[in-house]
């Protein structure tokens, strides 16, 4: 008869470590299947665990011990991801571990606005590593020889290159992440390693496409009396589409987000509930975040020094002084030092400007701006360009803040953090109101114009933006989710808005401004502007993507895309 003492001698398992390695897989199973929802991805999954497993138990030599521990560590990964997706509406990738985890400035602002999750994440390392210490203790190591043990590792790599789930076309490729596949999705990363360092996944769009265009022309900067003020507001989370009309807001608010001619605009987004950066990334550059794939949440980091054509280069070249206002510190997502490879002169980050990030008054940005005007007319004959960024609608909205009760707003749900987003949403269209005024009264020697735009939707909204959608896998940013706005306004200056469209993508909304008014012109935003009516004011999910593609060709083969 077999004993347990004969089991540990010949290196097998015993019924009790059987079982709990049965029990182990089965709620890794469990585990992922809810995480992912995908068949497809589980046998990938427990390629990787295998993976781990293999690893610990090499030097352990304890086989519960290394099954358990590499079953936490996806457990956990995945539990991550599920918290970086309900954040900013992507999972976790590889990229987050190697670049991301050294933003100093990012967890700052995590720790600072969201201190409960970093508290849950520390309780939950702490109980899964007691819970593996009493395992390893338990546990007595069993006898088997290293060859058999080192052999575990290739045949579990094999297993996990066999069981990789390989994408069928580019847009599958990034679904993962934006749809949040949690589980699996710091795994599926993997293969993106080798975008790391080769070229970024943008170029496999326009790859094969040839150029019908020379975007290298120099830009027409026109008349020095139509070079009229240009100020680009960032609004952030706010989209009236999210604001329901079940929603009783008062009438100013409803009406702030129309144009100079009266039309609210919408403008659709590639991010749903954070990203702010990304949607600025495609108003500055021209280009669609969707186009990097998975590289979209870290296009600050990736394409610093590779855009050479811009909206505040374009200004730059025709003597604009240009001026970039962040909510956060300047190394927060690389921003800073991204945007000033754009092209900005200057770029005054929240440490600049003296104030917080988390709940300062759209207001006491738009006050630094007045500041920073006055200055520079009594020293600088330059028109300017200000590209600003605001931050007083931004979640959390389980934190109340003050200043949202002086609205004197009546409850308009029975959710509280509508109720508290509401709140903030009309504190910040009525500071933005007072800023066009501003800017009516005190146009400048040119002129001025505004342009504002919504970067994406608030999470708070959720019920009015298409429920079905948001439980949906969807790269389809033309649902109602990613629906914000933009507005133009001329003071003193010029504007077309017959050239404005109805709905554009966030990446032609520069070409689209440029082509309504007397600013500066050049041969990419030209040909973006005419993309854009070709398009349907589509760019990602262009239905000519072709033509699309030869336009990022044409700026690639201008040095002006560098993304080798």
């Amino acid at each position: 008869m077999l004993t347990m003492s004969h089991a540990r001698l010949l290196g097998l398992p015993t019924a009790t470590q059987i079982f709990a390695i049965g029990a182990s897989c089965i709620g890794l199973f469990a585990f992922v299947r809810y995480m992912d929802s995908r068949w497809a991805y589980i046998p990938y999954v427990f390629a990787v665990t295998g993976i781990i497993a293999a690893a610990v138990f090499i030097v352990s030599r304890r086989p519960v011990f290394s099954t358990m521990t590499a079953v936490s560590l996806t457990v956990l990964q995945g539990l991550a991801s599920f918290v970086k997706h309900a954040l900013n509406g992507m999972a976790l990738h590889i990229y987050d571990l190697l670049f991301t985890a050294r933003d100093g400035d990012l967890f700052s602002f995590l720790v600072e606005y969201y201190p409960m999750l970093g508290l849950a994440a520390l309780a939950a390392v702490v109980v899964v590593a007691v819970l593996l210490i009493v395992v390893f203790r338990m546990e007595r190591p069993v006898f088997v020889m290293l060859p058999p043990r080192l052999s575990l590792l290739p045949l579990a790599i094999a297993l996990s290159v066999a069981t990789y789930p390989r994408a069928q076309t580019f847009d599958s490729d990034y679904l993962p992440f934006t749809a949040g596949y949690n589980a699996s999705a710091l795994y599926f990363s993997f293969g993106h390693i080798r975008h790391l360092t080769g070229p970024a996944p943008i170029r496999e769009h326009f790859l094969a496409a040839k150029p019908t265009v020379d975007l290298s022309a120099a830009p027409i900067c026109g008349r020095a009396e139509d070079k009229a003020d240009f100020f680009l507001v960032l609004s952030e989370s706010q989209a009236p589409a999210a604001l329901g009309p079940d929603l009783a807001l008062p009438e100013d608010v409803r009406a702030s987000f129309r144009s100079g001619d009266g039309q609210v605009r919408a403008m659709n987004v590639e991010t749903f509930g954070a990203g702010t950066w990304m949607t600025n990334f495609s108003v500055l550059t021209g280009l669609s975040t969707a186009d990097f794939g998975w590289q979209a949440p870290y296009v600050n980091a990736v394409m610093e020094g590779r855009v050479r054509h811009s909206l505040p280069r374009l200004l730059a070249d025709c003597g604009y002084r240009t001026i970039a206002l962040m909510t956060l510190r300047y190394r927060s997502v690389n921003e800073g030092p991204f945007l000033k490879s754009l092209g900005f002169e200057n770029v005054y980050d929240a440490d600049a400007m003296k104030l917080g990030s988390f709940g300062t008054r759209d207001r006491d940005y738009f006050d630094f701006v007045r500041k920073l005007v006055a200055e520079h007319r009594k020293t600088d004959g330059r028109p300017l360009f200000i590209s600003m960024q605001t931050m007083f609608t931004h979640g959390p909205f389980t934190t109340h803040l003050p200043a949202a009760d002086s609205v004197g707003l009546p409850s308009v749900s029975d959710d509280a953090e509508l109720d508290e987003y509401a709140r903030r949403v009309v504190v910040s269209r009525r500071d933005m109101a007072a800023f066009l005024e501003q800017r009516r009264t005190d146009p400048g020697p040119r002129g001025a114009v505004v342009a504002e735009f919504g970067d994406h939707q608030a999470t708070a909204t959720k019920r009015f933006v298409d429920p079905d959608n948001l439980g949906r896998e969807t790269t389809d940013f033309r649902a109602k989710m990613y629906e914000t706005f933009f507005a133009l306004h001329g003071f003193g200056a010029t504007v077309d808005y017959a050239k404005l469209g109805e709905r554009i993508d966030a990446a032609y909304l520069p070409a689209r401004i440029l082509a309504a008014t007397t600013l500066p012109k050049s041969a990419v935003f030209d040909d973006l502007a005419a993309l854009s009516r070709r398009c349907d004011g589509r760019m990602h999910l262009c239905v000519e993507r072709g033509a699309v593609d030869r336009h990022l060709a044409a700026r690639n083969q201008a040095g002006l895309l560098v993304v080798d």
